[in-house]
C-alpha cells in the first residue's frame, strides 16, 4: 500500500432508529471481520459487497485490521491509501441511519484529523513526535523521560502544557507560547483538526 492513513472509526446511535440501524451494521460488521484482534485486515469493500450498498465514487483502498462491537457503538480501525476514504464511511453510517466520527493519522502528508468535536469517543487533540535530540542537550530531560518513545497524544491543551512542563522544563501557559519555545527540528507539536465541518 501506499503511504498508510492510520484510522479510527467509531459508527453510533442517538436514538431508537438509530440503535436498529446500528444493530443491523453490528451484525454485517461481525460477518465480514475477525472482532476483538488485530488482523492484517479484510478490505473495506467486503462490507460494501455484504450489503449490496453502492461503492460508484468511492475510495476503498481500505483494511479494516481490527474491529470492536461493544460499549453500544461499533469501532473499525482501519489502513487506508494517503488518505481516509471519509465518503466512503459516510456512506456507510449514511445507509444504516447511524452516526459517525473519524480520527486519522498520516504524517506525510500532515493529517491529523478528528472529526469528534464533542469528544465523546475519540478525545485526541494533540499529537507530539520527538525527532531527535538536540546536541546542546536542551532538551534532554523530555528525551530522558520518553525513554524509547517517540510519539505521545494529549486531549486538551492543559494536558500538553502540563506533560511539557513536567517533563521538558518548559513552562508556558499556552499552545501558541510553546510553539514558539520549540524547534521543529527535535519537537513536533500536531494538532488534530476537523476538515469536514
Amino acid at each position: 500500500m501506499a503511504n498508510e492513513c492510520m484510522d479510527i472509526v467509531v459508527f453510533y446511535a442517538v436514538s431508537e432508529d438509530q440503535e436498529k440501524g446500528l444493530i443491523k451494521f453490528r451484525e454485517v460488521v461481525k460477518c465480514c471481520y475477525e472482532t476483538k484482534k488485530y488482523v492484517d485486515g479484510g478490505s473495506l469493500s467486503r462490507i460494501f459487497e455484504e450489503t449490496g450498498i453502492p461503492v460508484s465514487d468511492l475510495s476503498l483502498r481500505s483494511s479494516v485490521v481490527y474491529s470492536d462491537l461493544e460499549e453500544g457503538n461499533v469501532t473499525l480501525e482501519c489502513i487506508s491509501a494517503w488518505s481516509p476514504p471519509y465518503e466512503a464511511y459516510s456512506r456507510l453510517a449514511n445507509s444504516f441511519g447511524i452516526g459517525f466520527v473519524l480520527q486519522a493519522e498520516e504524517p506525510g502528508f500532515s493529517i491529523y484529523y478528528n472529526t469528534d468535536m464533542d469528544k465523546r469517543y475519540l478525545t485526541t487533540e494533540y499529537k507530539v513526535y520527538l525527532t531527535k535530540r538536540p546536541e546542546n542537550h536542551s532538551l534532554d530531560n523530555l528525551f530522558n523521560n520518553a525513554g524509547e518513545e517517540t510519539d505521545f497524544y494529549f486531549d486538551s491543551d492543559e494536558e500538553l502544557i502540563d506533560w511539557f512542563g513536567k517533563y521538558g522544563d518548559i513552562n508556558v501557559k499556552t499552545v501558541a507560547e510553546l510553539r514558539e519555545r520549540l524547534n521543529e527540528e527535535y519537537v513536533c507539536v500536531y494538532e488534530f483538526q476537523n476538515p469536514y465541518q
